[in-house]
């Protein structure tokens, strides 16, 4: 029922357009021309997703297609006596039918032949000059190739060629990377391609790279739920890089961390719950250990590395790791991480909920064993005394980067950290009793 009503309405906002322009005559120079409705018109060209702004500045995004070259149509003038050419690069889809919409989703990023009537722009809903209100697709969306349907890996392997030659240009000159990815149709090469269009401020370019590569099966499947350009790219990019291995996983680029810190850090983080969280941690070490160096001493290094590892050890010794469980690999490595993330970045939660979950989890301790509160007074104590190493770290890399960050937030920063690794570590061993 709501359906039929919004066919309804919006059959009835379109129809005054092609009402008009039924005694047009198309007489465009330099461009295409196409008819104008109520007759159908036949038009090839790209599929893409694209987005645009309503009236009241709310985000909208929409399907159109990208003629090779502008389109335009001829239509009646305002005062009714004369046409006036209306030209459009690019036209917004309307598409009433949801069979035809999902085969415009699965198209989307290829060259299609569409059917259907031209319309005029009328409302803030219509982001571009000319729409299309779509009534065909000529072909149907290609199913993916069988050769990688058959071998995945191998089909990955093939782009390794290409990530050697861009990774070495990231994060110097991430266009020419993105054009050396561009070369190589194996999905673990036009990963990072999409994601270095989103890094480019091109997320139209990045969503029509991503759904292509959806519809040859490439969608990533650790949290398939994210919706961002950047958490899904980079999340796939994860994925390919655990199947290829130790070839992929040293060309995997930091740079992400300083791009993107917050989704690099989703993306990278432990996700498995199980020890093949361990494959994806080295990254994340190493990116840490090229962020301090680009910005500390040698012996600055050191200090930060000393104390990060005091706290973990500090933590690991009140409350030893259980013996069954391939669980807490990633319990470990996420505490460890929370020390870390810092130090690559990311902001992580505000101190407000920290401290939040980290009361709890004293609360339940104080209840439950009020003597195991010895314990945490101990690790306070390890804590405080390597904060102070930590917030130099955070304030370097920062600023290394060009943020602005007081010594005072340095410290905020890393003392919220060792509370987050003292909430991650605490709190799932109590919730695994």
């Amino acid at each position: 029922m709501r359906n039929t009503l919004l066919a309804s309405l919006l059959v009835a906002v379109l129809a005054p357009a092609s009402a008009l322009a039924q005694q047009a005559r198309c007489d465009c120079a330099a461009t295409a021309c196409l008819p104008a409705g109520p007759g159908e018109a036949s038009l090839r060209g790209r599929l893409v997703q694209s987005e645009g702004r309503d009236a009241n500045g709310r985000l909208e995004r929409y399907l159109a297609v990208e003629p090779s070259s502008p389109v335009c149509v001829e239509l009646p003038s305002q005062e009714g006596a004369t046409t006036r050419p209306v030209t459009s690069p690019r036209l917004q889809l309307v598409v009433l039918d949801p069979a035809l919409r999902a085969q415009l989703q699965a198209g989307v990023g290829r060259e299609q032949t569409l059917r259907g009537v031209v319309l005029e722009q009328l409302t803030a809903h219509h982001h571009t000059p000319l729409l299309l209100d779509a009534r065909a697709m000529a072909e149907p969306p290609r199913a993916p190739a069988a050769r990688c349907q058959a071998d995945r890996v191998e089909c990955l392997r093939e782009g390794l060629p290409a990530l050697t030659r861009a990774m070495a240009e990231v994060p110097r000159a991430p266009e020419q990377a993105r054009a050396i990815l561009g070369e190589s149709r194996a999905p673990s090469a036009r990963v990072w391609a999409a994601y270095l269009a989103h890094h480019a401020g091109d997320d139209a370019a990045a969503e029509t790279a991503l759904a292509a590569l959806a519809r040859d099966g490439e969608t990533p499947t650790l949290d398939a739920a994210v919706t961002a350009p950047a958490d899904r790219a980079l999340r796939l990019a994860r994925e390919h890089a655990e199947l290829l291995g130790d070839d992929a996983m040293a060309r995997l680029p930091c740079a992400v961390f300083a791009w993107d810190p917050a989704s690099a850090a989703r993306a990278f983080g432990p996700m498995h719950g199980s020890t093949r969280d361990a494959l994806m941690a080295p990254f994340k070490q190493r990116c840490v250990a090229e962020a301090l160096a680009g910005a500390l001493s040698s012996s600055e290094r050191a200090r930060v590395s000393t104390a990060v590892d005091a706290v973990t050890r500090a933590l690991f010794r009140q409350w030893p790791r259980p013996a069954d469980g391939t669980i807490w690999t990633m319990v470990a490595i996420s505490a460890r991480e929370a020390l870390t993330d810092p130090l690559l970045g990311v902001e992580g939660d505000p101190l407000a909920a920290q401290d939040a979950a980290a009361r709890a989890v004293v609360e339940r301790m104080a209840q439950e064993s009020p003597a195991s509160l010895s314990r945490l007074a101990a690790y306070r104590s390890a804590a405080e005394g390597r904060v102070g190493a930590i917030a130099r770290g955070i304030c370097a890399v920062w600023r290394a980067r060009g943020r602005t960050i007081s010594s005072g937030e340095c410290r905020r920063r890393a003392y919220t950290a060792t509370l987050s690794a003292f909430t991650v570590w605490v709190g799932a061993r109590q919730g695994m009793e």
